[in-house]
């Protein structure tokens, strides 16, 4: 008798794999000639497929329950326990996904003809050849990939779809995930959270998702931005006009946020003093109302602070408290810039084109080939807030069905200096080169000189004042002023 496949192959007698199992067979076999079956594994084996085997339907059945799924099955059409077509009929009912690749002799062709509109996918006759029987599997194999890519691609273009009509940050970089993983604990707590990364990352889309997955979220979201109100008038609209002869105080972005969520956008332009007075209100919950230090109206809403940089230098400088960095610091997470997303550059660029689409009320189809290519070259220095905007002028601008290379227009500016920079002459002459187009806006030549600046100094925003003759407060309010992502 000839001998049996090898114990690491007959599954149907073994155990269910452990936890630390190896991955999970690519390959089940079904054979009932055991000498047959055990050429078909040495065969695939050595091919670094996973494989496993069963010398009967049921076996096999029981094979996909414990050990699926499987990608691709192999199998005979005549079986002795149990039709080859209800074998198949089972298979695809337990895993609608799965290839079949039917092993069957000349005189039964018609019957894998048949097997084949129940959903298998190929068939060899036998005798079997090993060239043929290899070829049907790895195309089984290929279609099994291509199938699992389609489905994986779809839930992709299903988040992003999603997406567009909430506040979901988009993507699954590993720099993403993890500044999310943190903010879902923050959302379950009540504690205040510190939100730091560049212009133009997201700061206030995850500040808006925190609250919107917290206790809080039927309460209001309150936003503040420090850097756009001016010294004189910030007190007044964060905290409200203090009481004056008897009347209670009035107004205040703080006491409107009761119940909900506060985001103070732009932390480190806020005036010491003024940081002072909102560490009391963070330790005590009171608005002074100006009828003395015990009396106040109590407020409750979480508070939610964003800078446009590490915090570490202004508290060097003494222009942040250490005071009101720790107590808000509670929940630190750092909103990662564009050029480390790589991985999601494609879905934000394609929720970014659909929403403008809608806008325009054109039936837009993504991107072709060289545009993605060229998004995914950019060094967005304005993170998510640069990419959303050239998508929506490539889409105004788009003639045809899907968006080109040419409709990104991003040959001009940061993209063009990049070519300069490469084209041109040494690091050391090109660290102070800044160039823009003839015909640009003043205003756009401001706006990317101030990037320009912080990019070559690091996002600090001191040093990039100094290098530019203005104040730093200067660059925040005009960073403030570019519209929210």
């Amino acid at each position: 008798m000839p001998p049996a496949p090898p114990a690491a192959h007959s599954p149907a007698h073994s155990p269910a794999p452990s936890p630390t199992h190896s991955p999970a067979p690519n390959l089940l076999i079904i054979e009932d000639d055991v000498a047959h079956l055990a050429s078909l594994v040495k065969i695939f084996d050595r091919l670094n497929l996973r494989v496993v085997a069963a010398p009967t339907a049921r076996g096999a059945l029981e094979l996909l329950e414990r050990q699926g799924p499987f990608m691709v099955a192999l199998t005979d059409l005549m079986l002795p326990d149990l039709d080859g077509m209800t074998l198949i009929t089972e298979l695809k009912a337990r895993q609608p996904n799965i290839e079949i690749v039917m092993m069957t002799a000349f005189g039964t062709i018609e019957r894998a003809v048949e097997a084949m509109r129940l959903g298998a996918y190929d068939f060899v006759v036998k005798p079997l050849r090993r060239a043929e029987i290899e070829k049907a599997v790895r195309r089984a194999l290929e279609r099994a990939d291509l199938i699992a890519e389609n489905l994986a691609l779809k839930a992709q273009l299903a988040e992003v779809r999603g997406a567009l009509q909430g506040d979901a940050l988009i993507g699954h970089s590993a720099a993403l995930r993890n500044a999310l993983e943190v903010a879902a604990q923050a959302a379950a707590s009540h504690a205040p959270v510190l939100l730091t990364g560049e212009p133009g990352v997201g700061k206030f889309t995850l500040a808006r998702l925190i609250h919107a997955r917290s206790e809080r979220a039927a309460g209001p979201l309150v936003r503040i931005s420090c850097a756009a109100i001016p010294d004189d008038q910030l007190e007044e609209e964060l905290f409200g006009r203090r009481a004056e002869g008897g009347r209670p105080a009035e107004g205040g972005l703080a006491r409107r946020a009761h119940g909900g969520t506060l985001v103070l956008s732009d932390l480190l332009a806020l005036p010491l003093p003024l940081q002072g007075r909102l560490l009391r209100f963070m330790e005590t919950g009171l608005l002074d109302t100006g009828d003395g230090a015990d009396a106040g109206v109590r407020v409750s809403c979480r508070l939610i602070a964003t800078c446009g940089e590490e915090p570490s230098t202004a508290l060097e400088a003494g222009e942040l408290r250490a005071d009101l960095y720790y107590r808000l610091s509670v929940f630190p997470i750092s909103v990662p810039p564009l050029r480390s997303r790589l991985d999601d550059i494609p879905l934000l660029a394609e929720a970014a084109l659909q929403r403008a689409a809608r806008r325009l009320g054109r039936p837009l189809k993504g991107f072709s080939p060289e545009a993605l290519l060229l998004l995914m070259r950019h060094p967005w220095p304005g993170n998510v807030r640069e990419l959303e905007s050239v998508v929506e002028r490539a889409a105004t601008l788009c003639r045809g069905a899907a968006v080109d290379a040419a409709d990104l227009a991003l040959d001009g500016g940061l993209g063009e200096l990049a070519r300069l920079e490469e084209a041109l002459a040494t690091p050391q002459r090109l660290k102070d080169l800044f160039c823009v187009p003839l015909g640009t806006p003043l205003h756009e030549v401001e706006r990317r000189l101030i990037h320009r600046a912080l990019a070559f100094v690091g996002n600090d925003k001191r040093r990039a004042a100094q290098m530019l003759g203005i104040t730093a407060r200067t660059i925040y309010r005009k960073l403030a002023e570019e519209p929210s992502p």
